[in-house]
């Protein structure tokens, strides 16, 4: 079995590279991509415990665009592609900047949180589930849909600013790291 669409904790997953792919395993899966959100940190990881496992990593990413919802999966990249590695660490200054932005928005609703609360759920790039769990810990919601639902969905929080890249300038970077590029949950564009 193959799953080409995978992300570990170092984006918004639950679980550690390496526990992802000895999830993998029992189910079956022989060949894995692990796609995490605008970085490659967890790669590694995920190829020294798939070696230990008989499982196949493809390396990838999912880039998130400018576009609403619209996210492109860049599969087969390099690890050790200059241009990739310096977009992923724009990317991860976008998403803190972000962050406070959310945090100052969620503060004017009456949820305090502070920027550390909220990273150590993240292990990679930080992340609106990252803050769920956070608002959980403070006894705000009680489920990550519960800070989605309540919180995360609504105007103030929405209008915080995300300075993705255009869909062609994925695509190209993708490219650039030896990838093919793939949109990612085309079902979701409509």
């Amino acid at each position: 079995m193959i799953d080409l669409h995978m992300h570990s904790s170092c984006s918004d997953g639950q679980h550690s590279p390496e526990k992802l792919v000895e999830i993998a395993e029992t189910y079956g899966i022989t060949h894995l991509a692990l796609t995490d959100h605008d970085t490659i940190s967890g790669l590694s990881a995920a190829r020294t415990a798939a070696q230990k496992h008989g499982i196949r990593v493809l390396c990838g990413i999912e880039i998130s665009t400018n576009v609403r919802h619209q996210h492109i999966l860049g599969l087969g990249v390099s690890p050790a592609s200059d241009v990739l590695r310096d977009a992923c660490e724009q990317f991860e200054q976008r998403r803190i900047k972000r962050m406070h932005g959310i945090l100052d928005a969620l503060n004017g609703l009456g949820i305090a949180l502070d920027p550390e609360q909220v990273t150590r759920y993240a292990s990679g790039q930080v992340g609106r589930p990252h803050i769920a769990r956070a608002m959980m810990d403070k006894g705000y919601v009680s489920s990550v849909s519960e800070a989605f639902e309540k919180y995360l969905s609504l105007p103030p929080v929405r209008a915080v600013k995300d300075s993705k890249i255009s869909d062609a300038d994925a695509i190209a970077l993708i490219h650039a790291a030896g990838g093919h590029a793939i949109l990612a949950h085309p079902l979701e564009l409509s």
